[in-house]
């Protein structure tokens, strides 16, 4: 498994979807995706719950997809029922350690998934305490998605290291305890998406028909002469811009362009 592909599956990945979510159908598929497409159906309501997602849009993203084929329900032995996609409509993710997205961070000095480095740094250089708002606001220009701050947040306050507290004017404070960030040592170098990079990306999918296959994403890094990793920040920021998009059916990214088919 590579760090960067990895982690920038498991961004989308079960159980840290975003707590405001856009499209509840593309949640409901990326969960079905990292779960083998086939799940549970109390599981499935549960996680899209977490999501932020409501009983009654959720109940109408499932009757669409089952409606349209793309979905099918089943009775289990127990009376449950198991939601299932077919093949066209769903394919499994299988990158390891995508679980660990919801567990408490590693002790700072040990080694860390990319995705806890990320986040412990962004807190350590403001001095290990940040509005929530602030966290997400920085977390996508470093290849984290905005919404994964707040299950990685709750999981810190369960553990013991972390605290929430309400500043005067009605924002919410998170303080990261010493065990886990130390203010101005940050626990690894932060990789920004610059503006640069993004132009270079989008030119070099403009040259290959507007996609590139999801596992070439760090074989071209070097050709670009961006940093190793780089390319995971540029995603994240291209698709939050509306500029292209990872489509796990077909196994690439696709660039959103008017020069694009």
């Amino acid at each position: 498994m590579t760090r960067a592909l990895a982690f920038g599956l498991m961004l989308l990945a079960t159980p840290v979807l975003a707590q405001d979510v856009d499209d509840p159908e593309f949640a409901y598929v990326m969960l079905m995706q990292f779960n083998g497409c086939s799940m549970a159906e109390a599981d499935l309501a549960s996680q899209m719950q977490d999501a932020g997602i409501d009983q009654a849009t959720y109940q109408a993203v499932a009757e669409a997809l089952v409606a349209r084929g793309d979905a099918v329900l089943t009775d289990e032995a127990d009376g449950s029922k198991r939601v299932s996609m077919p093949e066209h409509a769903c394919a499994p993710v299988e990158i390891e350690g995508f679980e660990e997205a919801a567990q408490p961070l590693t002790p700072q000095g040990a080694e860390m998934p990319y995705r806890d480095e990320v986040y412990t740094s962004i807190m350590a250089t403001n001095g290990c305490t940040m509005t929530k708002a602030a966290i997400a606001e920085q977390m996508p220009g470093y290849g984290l998605r905005q919404h994964l701050h707040e299950p990685m947040t709750q999981a810190l306050v369960a553990a013991g290291s972390a605290t929430i507290s309400d500043d005067a004017d009605g924002s919410q404070r998170v303080s990261l305890a010493p065990e886990i960030c130390t203010p101005d040592a940050p626990a690894t170098t932060l990789i920004p998406a610059k503006p640069e990079s993004v132009a270079k990306f989008t030119d070099l999918l403009l040259s290959r028909g507007c996609t590139l296959p999801i596992g070439q994403l760090e074989a071209v890094e070097a050709e670009l002469g961006l940093e190793p990793a780089e390319t995971y920040p540029v995603t994240v920021v291209m698709e939050l811009a509306g500029e292209g998009a990872m489509d796990f059916a077909n196994g690439v990214f696709r660039l959103n362009h008017k020069d694009c088919p």
